[in-house]
């Protein structure tokens, strides 16, 4: 059986957002479940063609700090076909980067106040929904 291999990337410059651990946390214990296995890193020393080889996916969650052999190595991957999923804040990284903008589809600018928000689940048969409970935020 061929396992997903997700390399998640969390390398930050300046603000660092508390949800970085909740997500690894997260992505460590439902791996298994979800039949995906996840490698972590802050190392910006394996944002390198041969490493990044052997990862069927790059995640970048919250991720504003990548150094030009890893935007270089990111754009090779991506042109090759590689997969990528972008979470959270991670339209702050690479803002001159062509590449990475086509590829996360927009940048981050700035941040609104936060503000209460309560969410209704109006959808109970949905797949995308089937998980989602009431909640109120913050």
């Amino acid at each position: 059986m061929n396992i997903p291999k997700v390399l998640v990337y969390t390398s930050t410059d300046g603000l660092r957002q508390n949800s970085i651990p909740t997500a690894i946390s997260v992505l460590v214990s439902e791996g298994v479940r979800w039949g995906v296995e996840f490698d972590f890193t802050e190392d910006k020393a394996l944002s390198n063609d041969n490493h990044l080889r052997q990862y069927d996916a790059l995640m970048f969650i919250s991720v504003s700090a990548l150094d030009e052999q890893g935007e270089r190595a990111f754009h090779r991957y991506i042109q090759s076909g590689g997969n990528f999923v972008g979470v959270h804040a991670s339209t702050c990284a690479l803002y001159n980067s062509s590449v990475y903008n086509a590829t996360i589809g927009a940048q981050f600018e700035w941040h609104p106040v936060i503000k209460n928000a309560t969410f209704l689940r109006s959808n109970t048969n949905h797949p995308a929904t089937a998980n989602i409970r009431h909640c109120q935020y913050p």
